[in-house]
């Protein structure tokens, strides 16, 4: 994984000079401006611009067809926009910026190694899912983001998996575990990466069955993997009641 997100930035500090990468780059400074604007005036002009530019930038990529990535971009697109309108820390921003900056740039075909591309996004998505699950608060509208929470994991699943019945068990068996990480006193975050760890182990499992190369090597591998980041994990954590 090192090596692919080492190569990744290679590619893209090389394609910087890229009439493609510059526009890029002013759609995403574009959305990021709106964003500020509705989060300090709430304007309705800010909104119908945002939803307007948004849509527009996604829809006129033609690279991916629009349902290729769109629980994706739907994701990225709602959660920064009610965020921002309620009141977004401006330390959020520039992520929301990285997203759309990969977001954008998978549906217009820009990088050059889009599954690569691809499964990073993913990844930084379920992270802010399970970001969203575990932060503390709002206990009376706990069943609702418990359903909101499944669905968007089981989405995000499907649009990886291109298959609804894989997806359907990996997010089953995510809502579970997620369940009972919620009980361990560890904080938010730290309960959201040992579930990032947990699903990145699952998801290389189910891509190695599906390309028929899961062994013993590799399964004994991903387990000391998970050991390693759990331990430090749990070290790292206050443990309170």
């Amino acid at each position: 994984m090192p090596k692919k997100l080492k190569s990744v930035l290679k590619n893209l500090v090389s394609q910087l000079s890229n009439k493609a990468i510059r526009k890029l780059f002013l759609k995403v400074g574009l959305c990021v401006l709106l964003l500020l604007w509705i989060n300090q005036s709430r304007s309705f002009l800010a909104i119908v611009i945002f939803l307007a530019s948004s849509l527009y930038f996604y829809l006129s990529s033609r690279f991916l067809k629009n349902s290729e990535i769109s629980v994706s971009f739907l994701f990225v697109f709602l959660s920064s926009f009610i965020e921002s309108f309620y009141g977004l820390s401006l330390f959020y921003f520039p992520i929301f910026g990285i997203f759309y900056f990969l977001v954008l740039g998978l549906k217009g075909g820009i990088f050059k190694n889009n599954r690569v591309i691809y499964q990073i996004l993913n990844n930084f998505l379920l992270f802010a899912a399970f970001i969203i699950f575990f932060f503390p608060g709002q206990s009376q509208w706990f069943f609702w983001k418990f359903i909101g929470f499944a669905a968007l994991i089981f989405f995000l699943m499907r649009e990886f998996l291109k298959t609804k019945l894989l997806a359907a068990v990996f997010s089953f068996l995510t809502v579970q575990l997620a369940w009972a990480t919620m009980f361990l006193p560890i904080g938010f975050l730290n309960s959201s990466a040992l579930m990032l760890v947990i699903v990145l182990i699952f998801k290389n499992f189910i891509t190695a069955y599906l390309s028929k190369s899961l062994n013993n090597v590799l399964i004994m591998k991903n387990i000391t993997i998970l050991a390693i980041f759990g331990l430090v994990i749990f070290m790292a954590s206050r443990w309170q009641p």
